[in-house]
């Protein structure tokens, strides 16, 4: 229901702005002959919103505008003293509105707007044949004349309107289109991320389904030594039987986290956003979302990137996985201070590719750069004091070391926090690809 009436109240406005645009800027005229003919940029006005408009009946628009018409001149005619003021005076001029809108039917005008040479064309040819109209209707009214010279001012001010409207027109579509790539492109990054983070999200459920299972396969021995010893105690039997009890709640919680990992890799595999993209532009990516993330936390920092070449395709979520992964922890382990960077470096070997992630942070105490890999480990806490779950550098280390490659920690040349090198062979896995020519 309210969408109902906020559709209607729409369309009321559309149409109050129409008429009252039409009809004040009608009076911005050229009269070229001793008559009433006149040539306004209300026509142009009208032109412009039957083409702009999807809402609205042409015919419909046509009508209103033709009584708007009428009812304002013959208004200004009595506030003017205009001698002998009549609606009848001003028939003519609304027939031109009522004929451009039939013929803009007719014609099926709303097929073409994308095509702008032939949408100028059928402007110019409603534009003439409406302006007859009016002058066969000045004729039979008033005994108005056509001469070619008439005729002749009305093509040229046809073609003089119809292409300023329609040249008007255009440049607000292409505005328009690229408002429209512009969102898009900013929604697919959105996505990228997302699916990246859900990738990153299905590694860790992976391996903890591993260890699940794990865990229950030995929890089962167990169950199976302790049964088989037929101890005594009939304590022990109890205790035995919690532990197979135990078990079982394990394999269920595992038979959910299957699911749930059945239900991330269904959305990871989906394939409406292309699994390569090209380096230079994952790169941005990996940037814009981590400026973002940086202005949440009220931190001013430089980012900058440095990719050569940009001639090949890596895969998407692999390598936002890593890059974003490395980024934003550099972003959370900046303090706010002036002069803050962070650096994302790609480059290509002859067989490996070479992800670096720069920043002048407080870094990391030589004697713990051994550690920093370790599940658990962290120097970043929250505004509570609680620390970070430490397995982001974690996840990075398992998916280097799962594509052959290997990751290091470096002091940067400035001296001033850390530089993580991920060195990766390219030839033995599907992580980078030529870019298709």
């Amino acid at each position: 229901m309210i969408g109902s009436l906020f559709h209607r109240y729409h369309n009321l406005y559309l149409i109050f702005l129409m008429i009252s645009s039409v009809s004040i800027l009608g009076e911005w005229k050229l009269s070229p002959f001793d008559d009433n003919f006149r040539f306004s940029f209300g026509a142009s006005v009208f032109f412009f919103i039957l083409l702009w408009t999807r809402k609205l009946n042409p015919l419909l628009c046509g009508m209103v505008v033709c009584a708007a018409v009428i009812a304002f001149r013959t208004f200004i005619d009595f506030i003017l003293l205009i001698p002998h003021p009549s609606p009848v005076n001003h028939v003519p001029a609304a027939c031109f509105y009522f004929f451009f809108s039939l013929l803009f039917v007719v014609f099926r005008v709303s097929n073409i707007k994308d095509r702008p040479i032939l949408l100028g064309f059928a402007g110019v040819l409603l534009d003439v044949l409406s302006n007859l109209c009016e002058l066969l209707a000045r004729t039979y009214l008033f005994g108005a004349e056509l001469t070619v010279m008439k005729f002749n001012m009305i093509v040229f001010i046809a073609i003089f309107r119809s292409y300023f409207v329609i040249g008007f027109f255009t440049l607000l579509k292409l505005q328009e289109a690229k408002v429209e790539e512009r969102n898009l492109r900013k929604k697919n990054e959105q996505i990228l991320m997302l699916v990246s983070n859900l990738f990153e999200e299905t590694v860790h459920v992976k391996n903890s389904l591993k260890i699940m299972e794990e865990i229950t396969l030995r929890g089962y021995q167990i169950y199976h030594s302790l049964k088989e010893a037929r101890w005594p105690d009939s304590n022990l039997d109890k205790e035995v039987s919690n532990i197979l009890t135990l078990v079982g709640q394990i394999h269920d919680f595992k038979k959910n986290n299957q699911r749930i990992y059945a239900g991330l890799q269904k959305v990871i595999n989906q394939k409406e956003i292309s699994e390569y993209m090209k380096i230079d532009q994952l790169a941005q990516i990996v940037i814009n979302s981590n400026q973002k993330y940086a202005e949440i936390l009220g931190k001013r920092i430089e980012f900058e990137t440095d990719v050569e070449p940009t001639d090949y395709e890596v895969y998407v979520y692999t390598f936002l996985s890593l890059a974003n992964n490395l980024v934003a922890n550099a972003v959370e382990a900046i303090i706010e201070e002036d002069c803050s960077y962070i650096k994302l470096s790609v480059y290509r070997q002859p067989e490996s590719l070479i992800i670096s992630v720069e920043d002048n942070g407080p870094g990391v105490p030589e004697q713990k750069k051994e550690i920093i890999f370790n599940p658990g480990y962290t120097t970043k806490f929250d505004s509570t004091g609680s620390p970070s779950s430490g397995i982001g550098l974690t996840f990075v280390q398992q998916v280097v070391k799962k594509l052959g490659g290997d990751i290091k920690v470096e002091q940067p040349i400035l001296g001033r926090g850390i530089r993580f090198v991920i060195n990766i062979p390219y030839p033995e896995n599907e992580l980078i690809r030529r870019t298709k020519i």
